[in-house]
């Protein structure tokens, strides 16, 4: 007798603090999301409990579930000026982070979420950051990636996350903006993307810390109009592509990359490769008498097609592959 097993996802929105699901979920946040980019766990809950009171925008926290039992946390913001959601966090245990099913579940029903509550929602936005910080760029760099497999185009623009408070300076990370859909044309007008920008930072961050009162707020709102102006300021282009992926991290070679494989895996499929072309010309060698000079240029070649191909997904193959043409060239004659 064989049995089946099936894995049920499923997201609840928590309504208040009181919620028995909250505590789970804001427990995972807290032990999931790197220190630098997390927000006070006493300010989601004050804002739970008041946010949809107080202002006309809508702040939704979600608890993520796996066969009934809370796995994730995520947190929302529609903002109704520009009818744009903001997704602040998507935190998952690690223990449910086996694979990328997981995620990839959970951001569908998030994105179904959405859709329900709002239909007719410009672009759903995702921040990212840091990107080009060493504390926390294991972090940012792979979450990227993921959000662009959903769909998500990142915004060419600089982009600055403001700080998550006004003694936490070390927040202020640049990062990037990325949303879905992605504009028809692939591209987005200076003006609308400057739009976005300033109802993230005065909409959603300078209203959050609102919760430690005016002072407090007019202190905030200051540095975020510093952070506005150097924003804008570095947005020349009318016209912004998106789905690029800017300056990182190819040119920040003595700073670490996200989540880089070892030297050892990067070569093993080139000296499988190279063992295998290796045997079938030595092969041809015995079968068709070509001469050794022959079999040196084909290896070469085939080991120059392989890095090409490599470079386009790893910029690590780059300079082998340079390396290799310039052996050919001087061995062989100049390259047409």
């Amino acid at each position: 007798m064989s049995a089946s097993y099936s894995t049920n996802y499923s997201v609840k929105e928590i309504q208040s603090s009181s919620d028995h699901a909250f505590a789970s979920a804001i427990s995972i946040y807290a032990d999931h999301v790197p220190p630098d980019l997390r927000t006070n766990t006493g300010e989601i809950t004050h804002w739970l409990d008041h946010y949809n009171q107080t202002f006309e925008d809508r702040l939704h926290i979600l608890s993520l579930s796996v066969n009934k039992n809370v796995a994730g946390f995520c947190e929302l913001v529609h903002l109704k000026e520009t009818n744009i959601v903001v997704i602040d966090y998507i935190a998952i245990d690690r223990r449910y982070r086996g694979g990328l099913e997981v995620f990839f579940n959970f951001a569908t029903l998030v994105r179904s979420f959405i859709l329900e509550r709002y239909p007719t929602v410009s672009y759903v936005v995702v921040e990212i950051a840091p990107l080009k910080e060493n504390e926390e760029i294991r972090y940012g760099l792979p979450l990227l990636r993921l959000v662009k497999m959903m769909g998500f185009g990142v915004i060419d623009a600089t982009y600055i996350q403001p700080s998550l408070g006004n003694n936490n300076s070390e927040s202020e990370l640049e990062g990037a903006l990325l949303i879905n859909p992605k504009p028809t044309a692939g591209v987005l007008p200076k003006q609308s993307y400057l739009r976005i920008v300033r109802s993230i930072y005065y909409d959603h961050y300078v209203r959050w810390y609102g919760y430690h009162g005016k002072d407090y707020e007019h202190v905030y709102k200051s540095n975020t109009d510093r952070l506005y102006a150097e924003v804008a300021q570095h947005v020349k282009k009318e016209r912004i592509v998106v789905n690029g992926l800017r300056h990182f991290p190819e040119d920040r070679p003595n700073e670490p990359t996200a989540v880089v494989a070892p030297p050892t895996k990067v070569l093993w499929p080139a000296i499988g490769m190279i063992l295998f072309c290796l045997l079938v010309l030595l092969c041809m060698k015995a079968l068709f008498k070509v001469s050794f000079v022959w079999i040196i240029a084909a290896l070469i070649a085939a080991m120059i097609l392989y890095f090409a191909l490599s470079s386009m997904v790893d910029k690590r193959a780059s300079p082998v592959l340079r390396e290799l043409i310039k052996a050919f060239k001087s061995s062989f004659g100049k390259v047409k």
